[in-house]
């Protein structure tokens, strides 16, 4: 009899202890239950046991039912490690449990041999990424910071009375802070400058801003006070140039207007001075302190242009029209 076949066939030292147990209760099935009970031939029909001869049949192809199972092979129930299953030494639900966890665990490894590399990259660019993004954050709310605290210091040194210093302070704070933040010191260092006597510079400042501010409304406002310095003594044609520049930028048309009829004054035409400054006086957007001003000037000037006489209609026909019948 083979060595698997054998009754006394215990279970390898590794199995574990319930498979064991499960060995023990298939070994003590009667040798001939296992070996000639309900065999089957090669064409599948059941072969009968035989007459006088109560030895055990050698193993062949075949089925056997053990009692409360199927059909199954013969070398099932001689098997340990099948036997151990066939008689609860191991669930079947935990093999497959295990198969699937060791084919999940092989699939992950794969996709980490193939995009490990690229995931710890990833990875790392993104630590780097949120850290450069926080730390640029830090260094810009400091130097906001910073330049508040020298225009602050530009500003006290105007209160003083020290225009020349403040001027200077505020052109460096322009030239290091840069953007919205730099426009704006320029434009103060511009009036500073003025208010020390240099109109020149004053407006080469002005000029700067305009032509360099990303803002539309931070260089329509330098063109403005440009004008303002330059209206006693640039040309009539440059100072309309400015104005023509600003165009009708929100927030600065009665003020362009305004400035338009003081050139006008200034080339002699004082209707079309009155005209506009009595445009600005009933234009409803216009500030109240540019409104009170146009009002002074206007009646300095005499008020306003009088109404065109209105022509009536004439009831005498029309010589397209013909004599009527």
């Amino acid at each position: 009899m083979p060595s698997w076949a054998s009754p006394s066939a215990r279970p390898p030292a590794a199995m574990p202890k319930r498979c064991a147990a499960g060995s023990s209760r298939a070994s003590n099935i009667p040798t001939g239950s296992r070996a000639t009970i309900g065999r089957r031939t090669a064409t599948g029909s059941p072969e009968p046991p035989s007459d006088g001869d109560n030895s055990p049949a050698p193993p062949r192809p075949g089925f056997a039912k053990a009692p409360g199972f199927g059909y199954r092979s013969t070398p099932f129930l001689a098997s340990p490690f099948l036997a151990c299953v066939a008689f609860g030494g191991v669930e079947v639900s935990d093999i497959f449990q295990e198969i699937d966890e060791d084919l999940r665990r092989e699939r992950l490894m794969g996709i980490w041999r193939r995009y490990g590399t690229a995931i710890v990259a990833l990875g790392i660019g993104l630590v780097v990424g949120v850290g450069a993004f926080i730390g640029w954050r830090n260094y810009s709310e400091s130097k906001l910071n910073d330049n508040a605290h020298a225009l602050a210091a530009a500003a006290q040194l105007i209160g003083e009375g020290k225009h020349a210093e403040a001027a200077k302070a505020f052109a460096d704070l322009g030239a290091d802070a840069g953007g919205a933040y730099g426009d704006i010191a320029l434009l103060d260092a511009a009036a500073a400058t003025y208010d020390a006597g240099d109109a020149a510079a004053a407006v080469a400042l002005y000029d700067r801003v305009a032509a360099g501010s990303a803002d539309p409304s931070l260089a329509a406002l330098a063109r403005v006070l440009a004008v303002q310095v330059l209206l006693d003594t640039a040309p009539v044609a440059d100072l309309d140039a400015r104005l023509d520049a600003v165009g009708a930028q929100p927030g600065f048309v009665p003020a362009v207007r305004e400035l338009r009829a003081y050139v006008r004054l200034k080339a002699g035409a004082t209707d079309d001075a009155r005209r506009l400054l009595a445009e600005v006086v009933d234009d409803a957007a216009a500030p109240g302190r540019v409104k009170g001003r146009a009002k002074e000037v206007l009646d300095a000037l005499g008020g306003r242009l009088p109404a065109a006489p209105v022509t009536p209609p004439s009831d005498q026909p029309s010589e397209s029209e013909g004599q009527r019948p």
